[in-house]
């Protein structure tokens, strides 16, 4: 359907809003729009209602789109519409004029079910979701139906007259008991005007600040402010999510960029996206792979970034030095380094293992085409520059004590570091079950040790970074395959498209180790990928094309970082 105003259609980047578990999607196979919620994570399901208006096609309406705002309307008369807002206390308002729509639920689980609580209300439970919405009609006609299957109520329809007047319907999630708040008929126009006033203010603390690149500004400001979720179960804060269309969870390293992007402007919640992993950590100091509002994942790792993105932070806002912020992150971080160390170094191995590839975050580059455990020089050199970080950690809080235990596990693990991993040139990663060095591919992983090139000879560092350019570089930044290795594939995910989380771990490791034109050069050619492939997950470095989802958090985040270090 064509899109008008802010005009990224909904089935490439989902309406929803700051705080909410609704989103609304065109699915671009079917044409079809859903309502969706997102608890319960990913692995959930999250269409849960097909919405129509009876006599027409979606593709036959014209959507007309603002950041806070979805109206659908027939060609012929703007009088005929179909409005919807979302709000971040789990409601979704659905204003209709002029036409009949439809909510019909397509979960049928076997024990969903429908039930009539009064006149002009329905509960809808939604039984393996753990969930119930409450359906209110303020104003209109409604009808409801289902067929009972004596375990539950399938396929339910919630019908929405507007009988020659504005109505509204408003639906509600809840995880308990199940009723409506929303009983007066102008709650939709309240709704409307504080959307409206918080998405003005999220705007002012988030200025333009290239006017060649302002349309992705807009974007990523949106994105993130889209993506977020409010604090519920297992998620202790608000959470900033990957994404509302596929990877609905917050990642414990994707984290750490929507951190630094949010430490300027919203103190609190980048704090946030942090602590949700302090409150979640393991007994062993581990921090979960991702959570959602109903669990944490400890499946895999992820690469201990985490003291290196705080350190950035304290930069950003006196918030992150105050003591009852920087304590708490500091035992935190000590006991993810720890728990490395003590626990990733099985039988007497000098150099912390990745298990997975997903434990790197690089979950099918070539390193792991040969088999795990994988000893590799990016997560040393990681650590390595996490316990460097710890020990000013501990000498800002006064103690000299653990400032120098850090420093000196620091200079330990990198005393066999270039011994281990640097050979012929170039970095090298190790395959421990079978002792041997990996020769598979040419992964851009391997030139990750350039964040600790202050502990390196320079020579060395100035090789890599030539390399780099020669045959990493392309018309929108590094490839993460060779460009002419064998196993580079266009769309291969690790295997060769440009990722935002490393192209800003790069940028940042040459602004800060002597090489600021190459950060620089990087740093517009990720500004000119936006145009092309919007907020993706991941890009063709040649094409700028972007891959799997372009409605994602990470690419927005490094966009306005990036933006205010590059101004």
């Amino acid at each position: 359907m064509k899109t008008y105003g802010f005009a990224y259609g909904i089935d490439t980047v989902p309406f929803s809003a700051c705080g909410s578990y609704f989103a609304v999607s065109e699915n671009a196979r079917d044409g079809k729009v859903y309502i969706r919620d997102l608890h319960g994570g990913d692995g959930a399901i999250s269409n849960i209602y097909e919405l129509s208006v009876e006599g027409y096609l979606w593709k036959d309406l014209i959507c007309e789109r603002t950041e806070t705002i979805l109206t659908f309307h027939t060609q012929d008369s703007a009088a005929c519409f179909v409005t919807l807002l979302c709000t971040a206390d789990d409601r979704l308002f659905i204003k209709v004029s002029g036409v009949t729509i439809s909510v019909k639920g397509i979960t049928n689980g076997a024990y969903d079910t429908l039930v009539q609580i009064s006149e002009q209300e329905y509960e809808h439970q939604l039984y393996d979701k753990q969930l119930k919405i409450c359906m209110s009609v303020l104003k209109g006609l409604c009808t409801a139906e289902s067929k009972w299957t004596v375990r539950g109520s399938a396929c339910p329809v919630l019908t929405v007259n507007a009988d020659g007047q504005a109505a509204c319907a408003v639906l509600k999630s809840t995880m308990v008991s199940c009723h409506s708040d929303t009983d007066t008929e102008d709650c939709f126009d309240k709704a409307k005007q504080q959307l409206i006033s918080e998405y003005d203010e999220w705007k002012r603390r988030f200025p333009s600040l290239l006017d060649a690149y302002k349309e992705s500004h807009s974007l990523a400001r949106y994105i993130v402010w889209n993506n977020t979720v409010h604090a519920q179960g297992a998620l202790t804060c608000d959470a900033v999510y990957m994404s509302k269309n596929t990877m609905f969870n917050i990642w414990s390293w994707d984290n750490c960029f929507t951190a630094l992007a949010l430490g300027g402007a919203y103190p609190e919640t980048a704090y946030g996206q942090l602590k949700i992993f302090f409150d979640t950590q393991d007994v062993f100091g581990a921090y979960p792979d991702y959570v959602n509002n109903a669990f944490a994942s400890f499946n895999c790792l992820k690469p201990p970034i985490h003291a290196w993105a705080y350190n950035k932070l304290l930069e950003a806002d006196p918030l992150f030095s105050r003591q009852e912020y920087f304590l708490p992150a500091y035992k935190s971080f000590c006991r993810v380094a720890l728990n490395w160390l003590d626990r990733r170094r099985p039988n007497g191995s000098a150099f912390p293992l990745y298990y997975h590839g997903n434990d790197s975050g690089w979950d099918n580059a070539s390193v792991f085409h040969e088999g795990v455990p994988v000893e590799s020089p990016d997560l040393s050199a990681f650590l390595i520059q996490k316990m460097d970080i710890l020990s000013s950690f501990a000498q800002r809080l006064g103690n000299d004590t653990e400032a120098a235990q850090w420093k000196r596990r620091a200079n330990e693990l990198f005393d066999g570091f270039m011994d281990r991993f640097y050979e012929d040139g170039a970095f090298h990663a190790w395959n421990t079950g079978t002792g041997s060095r990996i020769g598979t591919g040419y992964s851009l992983l391997m030139y990750l040790p350039l964040v600790i090139a202050y502990r390196m000879d320079k020579r060395i560092a100035d090789a890599l970074v030539h390399d780099l350019e020669q045959n990493f570089e392309a018309p929108f930044g590094l490839t993460t395959e060779q460009k002419d290795s064998p196993l580079y594939k266009a769309g291969g995910y690790w295997l060769g498209p440009l990722w935002a989380p490393v192209t800003y771990l790069f940028i940042d490791a040459l602004r800060a180790n002597g090489y600021p034109d190459f950060a620089k050069r990087l740093a517009y050619r990720f500004f000119e990928v936006t145009k092309i492939g919007l907020m993706a997950e991941n890009y063709d470095a040649f094409t700028g094309c972007g891959y799997d989802d372009q409605a994602f958090t990470w690419p927005a985040c490094v966009f306005l970082q990036l933006e205010k270090e590059f101004v």
